[in-house]
């Protein structure tokens, strides 16, 4: 598969998030080959991040945004907080589901409620790009 032009910052917010200027503001961690948000939800915990991940189900390949901290050895998840399975790096508008669970626990992605939401993805002007490859499996965090 070839490479994905990957922006190294993206917007993610809902349109009443981007008014507020409350969207999510994701970098690329050139050292960790991830997306990481200085900003939690409501259920962060202080010092904590949120990144953008890839992980399989039997639904199928999910972008996963985590909650969790930076250490020393790198990133460690806590509580996934939102999913999905569209080109969130393109912008335009995109469907996540919202973990109705506000512990670190497996997560509940219920979609029976208001556990989904569009989100739009914005990408700033000039925002350069980096090759993924591997089917974005640089995504993947590993043990």
């Amino acid at each position: 598969m070839p490479p994905v032009d990957m922006p190294t910052e993206i917007h993610i917010g809902t349109r009443n998030a981007f008014k507020q200027s409350r969207q999510y503001v994701y970098l690329w961690n050139h050292t960790l080959n991830i997306f990481v948000c200085d900003q939690t939800t409501a259920d962060g915990f202080h010092g904590e991040k949120m990144v953008i991940v890839i992980a399989d189900s039997a639904s199928g390949q999910w972008y996963v945004a985590v909650e969790g901290a930076m250490t020393a050895h790198g990133f460690v998840g806590r509580r996934a907080a939102f999913r999905s399975q569209e080109e969130f790096w393109s912008a335009g508008w995109h469907d996540w589901q919202v973990n109705r669970s506000n512990d670190s626990g497996e997560p509940d992605w219920d979609t029976q409620d208001d556990s989904q939401l569009s989100a739009e993805s914005r990408v700033p002007l000039g925002t350069v790009t980096v090759a993924l490859d591997d089917q974005l499996r640089q995504l993947a965090l590993t043990d």
